[in-house]
């Protein structure tokens, strides 16, 4: 009986490569996660994203009380980042990598999902991230 390599998996990295007041770009890869040489790395696929429609995690703000003491807490609740809408409107823009192993409609399934993180970041600190990355 032969021996079957497995694959341990695959991951994406964006990283921004421009940003100004109304657009950020994001230049992403595709690599395995079995391959420990940096030549497996294909860094062709690009996405852009408008910041016009971007929203922001809603602040929900609650003041505790333990006997003569108050303190406040705060949490971020996360919103819909309206990924599909966004695609569909051409707010966000994707050209696929060319090593897209799977894709869900016309993009790339990394990329994607590279896109729903950065909006997620995003939302938290009001900052596009300069890199983030991806593993399955």
């Amino acid at each position: 009986m032969g021996y079957v390599s497995m694959s341990i998996g695959y991951g994406g990295l964006a990283v921004k490569q421009c940003e100004s007041d109304s657009v950020v770009y994001y230049s992403y890869s595709i690599y395995s996660l079995s391959i420990s040489d940096c030549d497996s790395i294909v860094n062709n696929g690009l996405f852009e994203i408008s910041k016009k429609y971007l929203v922001r995690a809603k602040r929900h703000e609650k003041i505790l009380r333990a006997g003569k003491k108050k303190k406040k807490q705060v949490k971020l609740i996360l919103q819909d980042n309206r990924l599909e809408e966004l695609l569909e409107t051409k707010q966000i823009q994707i050209v696929n990598n060319s090593q897209c192993f799977k894709k869900i409609g016309e993009y790339d399934f990394i990329a994607l999902r590279l896109c729903s993180m950065v909006l997620n970041e995003y939302q938290l600190t009001g900052i596009m991230p300069e890199q983030i990355s991806y593993n399955i």
